[in-house]
């Protein structure tokens, strides 16, 4: 029996091999994951023993081969793609509803195997052409929310081709308007008070006949309290209301050229502020889902050390997060898991993200956790 030194193990990586105490008691099996750095620290100082045979030929194995794992960002990325082609060129296609619900069925795999890269994406990934991705960012909230809105996979379904199509009447205004340091001319303000009416008129024009589809791009600018368009009406279906919320959400996210983008969380507090007297539960509902700390954020711990939140934890306050600059403000040559919930890791504020300033892999950190 050979003894195992804290180099030899990872935490968050499958044991490869059977592991014993020091009386030769099997203490874990194989394919054992090791959640904290404390628990690591505490076997390590125990003992945690290895059959000389097994440890010898064997390598720790950290993940299967790149091309077994399901890649979120690649899938991002592919509906990124297809949707720029369906939104500028697709409506006079034949099979244009079709098409969209293959995306948004996309997006719903890309919630359900990895909702923590989905959110991180919002915040790390380019956010051009803007209103493709605009699209694509309101489409993963929805989806993020709709789950525990207990929504049916076809109610989620027809409300994610809404959301990837709202603003089908103004793709070419909306790329226009994000880079626009001036105020909306009057032509272009008609526009986009036309746009939701425009839209429903090309969508059925392109064959959709998805009634629900049909009447959330029709109300997403609708408010409850009746001062939305192009109606103001105040009894908008629940659908509409949840496009309209992840929407004004991912606008805040994005940015634009008069505006820094915001941070998730703040982004989600400020619409709960400008929200709750007009009592809109899915801000609520918003809030829950992304926590405190939502993937993406960039954070310093109580070390100093700046890392990225990577995945929501079961406390709000204790995320799961990669350290990627050390406490004198280098950056690692590897990015570091860090247990929270010890207090010389907990995180002590959020860092604004213009002022982070190096790239992130967020292949390397999110696609080894997809499900």
């Amino acid at each position: 029996m050979l003894k195992l030194s804290m180099d030899q193990l990872r935490v968050g990586v499958p044991l490869p091999w059977d592991v014993h105490d020091g009386a030769g008691q099997l203490l874990l099996r194989r394919g054992y994951v090791i959640e904290r750095d404390s628990q690591l620290e505490a076997l390590v100082a125990r003992g945690m023993y290895v059959a000389a045979e097994a440890l010898k030929p064997a390598k720790p194995v950290t993940a299967a081969p790149a091309e077994q794992r399901f890649d979120p960002f690649w899938l991002w990325q592919d509906v990124t793609n297809k949707l720029a082609r369906v939104l500028r060129s697709g409506l006079d296609e034949p099979e244009f509803p079709l098409r969209v619900r293959k995306l948004a069925e996309a997006v719903q795999t890309l919630v359900e195997r990895n909702p923590d890269a989905a959110l991180a994406a919002l915040v790390l990934l380019e956010k051009n052409p803007y209103a493709v991705v605009h699209s694509l960012h309101v489409a993963v909230v929805c989806e993020i929310l709709g789950r525990p809105l207990k929504w049916d996979p076809q109610q989620r379904l027809s409300t994610l081709c809404a959301a990837l199509t709202m603003n089908v009447a103004m793709v070419e205004l909306q790329t226009v308007v994000v880079s626009q340091r001036t105020p909306l001319t009057p032509e272009q303000d008609a526009v986009i008070k036309a746009h939701p009416t425009e839209g429903v008129a090309r969508l059925e024009a392109a064959g959709v006949t998805d009634a629900l589809w049909l009447k959330a791009v029709l109300e997403h600018h609708e408010s409850p309290d009746g001062k939305g368009y192009p109606a103001g009406i105040r009894d908008m279906a629940e659908e509409s209301l949840l496009i309209r919320t992840a929407d004004v959400f991912a606008a805040k996210v994005a940015g634009r050229a008069n505006r820094k983008p915001m941070a998730l969380n703040d982004a989600a507090k400020m619409l709960f502020v400008h929200e709750s007297a007009r009592q809109n539960r899915i801000v609520g509902l918003l809030i829950k889902e992304l926590g405190i700390y939502p993937p993406g954020t960039i954070v310093e711990l109580a070390n100093e050390e700046t890392a990225v939140v990577v995945k929501r934890g079961t406390s709000a306050k204790t995320p799961m997060v990669y350290s990627l600059i050390n406490a004198k403000g280098f950056p690692m040559l590897d990015t570091v898991r860090r247990d929270t919930e010890r207090e010389e890791f907990a995180i002590s504020r959020v860092v604004p993200g213009d002022n982070f300033k190096i790239a992130i892999d967020v292949n390397k950190i999110w696609t080894p956790l997809s499900r």
